[in-house]
């Protein structure tokens, strides 16, 4: 089967550490601050309040991780690109959705391209 060390995107075990990644003070922190930045309100269709999320962008999380090989809770602590308010964005639950479609098609087109 396609699960654990079988599946192609398989990365060591990570989803534990990013769990404690995003449920710790400094995510709650770094969030509250794009929040604020922003107004409680979302950047694509301005709506103010209601349920917002926060997105890494222009860097996605996933890139930041890869990137400096962030591994362990302690190293996401210590990596300071991933808690930079200029790389977050706040969203509302719709316009989140979207960008995440358009970025998985993206994604799947190059995939599908290479091979």
């Amino acid at each position: 089967k396609n699960r654990g060390e079988n599946h192609w995107q398989w990365k060591g075990g990570i989803t534990e550490e990013n769990h404690k990644i995003r449920t710790s003070l400094e995510y709650t922190l770094w969030r509250t601050a794009v929040f604020m930045r922003d107004n409680y309100t979302c950047i694509l269709c301005n709506k103010r309040g209601g349920y917002l999320e926060v997105d890494h962008y222009p860097e996605p999380f996933y890139k930041i991780r890869d990137r400096f090989n962030v591994k362990t809770y302690e190293e996401a602590l210590n990596c300071k690109e991933l808690w930079r308010i200029d790389n977050g964005r706040t969203l509302c639950k719709k316009c989140h959705a979207n960008e995440t479609r358009k970025q998985r098609a993206v994604v799947s087109l190059l995939v599908s391209n290479v091979g």
